[in-house]
C-alpha cells in the first residue's frame, strides 16, 4: 500500500498540469453553468458556484493518462462509459448523456473541489476508488445519492454545506490513511 500512496502523490504534478492544460483548451467553448437550461439547478446550488462554473460537452469525454503517470490500477476507469467527468470548476459531459441529473452529478464534485483543493480531492477522490470501487468511493456515492435524490424530485437541503461536511470529512480519513503511511496530503 505504502508503493501505491507514494505513486499517487508522485503523480500529482502531472496531474495538475494535465488538467490546467485540459482547461486551456476548453475554456473558449465552455459555457457558465449559470447558463445551463436547468432551472432546478438553479435552486439545488449557490449562485457563485454557478457563475464560477464552466461547462463543456465534448465527446470522448477527456480522462488524464493514468497508465503513463505511473497508475496503471486506474486504467480501467479510464476506459470505462461516463456521462460526466469534473477536473476543478470545469466539468465535461458527454453530448449524449446531458441531463439535469448528470450536470447536478458533476455541480457535486465542483462543490468537492471546492472545498478541499486540488492535491486533496485528487489524493482522496483515488484512494476512495481505490479502497471502494468507483461507485461507492465515499466522493462518487454521495454524489450519485444526491443525484437520485434530486432526479426524484426531493426537495434539496443545503447541498453546498452538507456536500462540503462530507468531503472534509472524507479528506481527513484519507489524511489519516496517508500519514500512517509516511505520507503527508498537505491539508
Amino acid at each position: 500500500m505504502v508503493e501505491l500512496l507514494q505513486r499517487l502523490h508522485a503523480a500529482l504534478p502531472k496531474l495538475e498540469t494535465w488538467i490546467d492544460d485540459l482547461h486551456a483548451r476548453h475554456r473558449i467553448e465552455a459555457v457558465l453553468g449559470s447558463g445551463l437550461p436547468f432551472p432546478r439547478l438553479t435552486a439545488a446550488f449557490p449562485a457563485d458556484l454557478l457563475s464560477a462554473t464552466q461547462v463543456a460537452s465534448v465527446s470522448p469525454l477527456p480522462f488524464p493518462p493514468v497508465s503513463e503517470y505511473g497508475l496503471p490500477e486506474f486504467q480501467t476507469m479510464a476506459n470505462m462509459p461516463m456521462a460526466g467527468i469534473t477536473f476543478r470548476d470545469m466539468y465535461f459531459v458527454h453530448p449524449e448523456y446531458s441531463s439535469a441529473g448528470v450536470h447536478f452529478h458533476e455541480l457535486v464534485h465542483v462543490l468537492q473541489w471546492r472545498a478541499l483543493g486540488v492535491r486533496p480531492f485528487l489524493l482522496t477522490y483515488a484512494l476512495g476508488v481505490l479502497q471502494c470501487g468507483y461507485e461507492r468511493s465515499p466522493l462518487e456515492a454521495i454524489a450519485f445519492n444526491l443525484q437520485a435524490q434530486f432526479e426524484e424530485g426531493t426537495p434539496a437541503r443545503s447541498i453546498a454545506d452538507y456536500v462540503t461536511r462530507h468531503a472534509l470529512q472524507t479528506r481527513d480519513a484519507a489524511a489519516l490513511l496517508f500519514r500512517a503511511n509516511g505520507i503527508e496530503m498537505g491539508v
